[in-house]
C-alpha cells in the first residue's frame, strides 16, 4: 500500500490549523466513508445506479471524547427509488459497517 501523507492539526476549536485535518474530524469522516462504501455495495446488490453520494456527517464532542455521531448522507439515483426501499439499504450499510459496530457510541443516520 502507497502511504500518503495528511497535513493535520489540532481542531480550529482548540487552537489547530483550519486548513489542516483533524483527527476528530477525520474520524468522523471513517464511519461517513464505511457507512458509505457499505451503502454502495448495498445498492449493486440490489442492482441500483448510484448518480450522487454525499454526507454531511457531525460528531458531538463533550470536550473529552466523541458521544455521538450523526450521519447525514444525501444519495441519488439514476432510477426511482422510494423511501422504504433507502431506509432499507442505509439499515443493512449500517449493520455492515465495522467501524460502527467498534465504537462505544450511537452512530445514527438521518436519511
Amino acid at each position: 500500500m502507497a502511504s500518503q501523507i495528511v497535513l493535520a492539526s489540532a481542531m480550529p476549536e482548540v487552537g489547530g490549523d483550519p486548513e489542516r485535518a483533524d483527527p476528530e474530524a477525520m474520524f468522523v469522516a471513517s464511519l461517513s466513508q464505511c457507512h458509505m462504501l457499505w451503502f454502495l455495495d448495498c445498492a449493486r446488490r440490489a442492482r441500483l445506479r448510484v448518480a450522487s453520494y454525499e454526507d454531511d456527517a457531525v460528531g458531538e464532542l463533550d470536550g473529552t471524547r466523541i458521544t455521538r455521531v450523526e450521519l447525514r448522507p444525501r444519495v441519488a439515483f439514476e432510477a426511482e427509488v422510494d423511501a422504504a426501499q433507502l431506509a432499507e439499504l442505509h439499515h443493512a450499510a449500517h449493520q455492515r459497517c465495522f467501524l460502527a459496530h467498534s465504537v462505544n457510541f450511537p452512530v445514527e443516520v438521518i436519511a
